[in-house]
């Protein structure tokens, strides 16, 4: 019997505090934050053991993997944060989550303080 089921995208919540960037180019540079880190959790796919090479699993979000991604968009624009962080729930750090079976991942929202 083949079951076949529709996947189930989580939404990430990320939050940026301490932005210091140009006001010339900050909506730019947020508007490129969405974007890369919307990316980045869309790449993000589940582990299929057996079907999938476990050297090139892409299963985990990591609070080092969410922040590099918004360093290199803040490096483009010379600017810096002073922390981000990412959770399930707006509000509520997580610092390290896996997606299960016929799970994806895609951007929630992005709150800056």
């Amino acid at each position: 019997t083949l079951w076949v089921e529709s996947i189930i995208r989580t939404s990430i919540h990320v939050a940026i505090t301490g932005l210091d960037v140009d006001p010339a180019t900050e909506s730019e540079c947020k508007a490129d934050i969405s974007t890369a880190l919307d990316l980045y959790f869309r790449s993000i796919t589940p582990y299929v053991d057996g079907v999938d090479v476990p050297q090139e699993r892409m299963d985990t979000i990591t609070s080092a993997s969410v922040s590099a991604i918004v360093q290199d968009v803040l490096q483009s624009y010379g600017a810096t944060a002073q922390t981000v962080t990412f959770g399930l729930i707006v509000g509520i750090s997580t610092p390290l989550y896996t997606l299960g079976q016929g799970e994806c991942a895609k951007l929630g929202s992005v709150a800056y303080a």
